[in-house]
């Protein structure tokens, strides 16, 4: 398993843009997938280390935040997130 690591998103506030965010331990993904629309997978690194990544478009970085506000109510460590810019073709 490759380590996730930070990317600079170059995308404006208010765009929508692609993200993949990595936190640590498992979460319960069918309860996640009730309350955000983003993909939710488990992986199993080394030594049985378990990430949970979270994928999706996010219509702007105000719903990022909610995500993220989200997954540290849950009491989820946030590793990384990568961010991908829209595009329309």
């Amino acid at each position: 398993m490759t380590e996730p690591h930070f990317a600079s998103c170059r995308t404006r506030c208010d765009q929508p843009a692609y993200y993949r965010i990595y936190v640590h331990g498992p979460l319960d993904m069918r309860w996640l997938c009730e309350y955000i629309d983003m993909r939710v997978e488990r992986i199993v690194g080394a030594n049985s280390v378990v990430v949970t990544k979270v994928a999706g478009e996010l219509v702007d970085q105000a719903a990022l935040i909610g995500v993220l506000s989200l997954l540290s109510d849950l009491g989820a460590p946030l590793l990384a997130f990568e961010c991908f810019p829209y595009s329309e073709e």
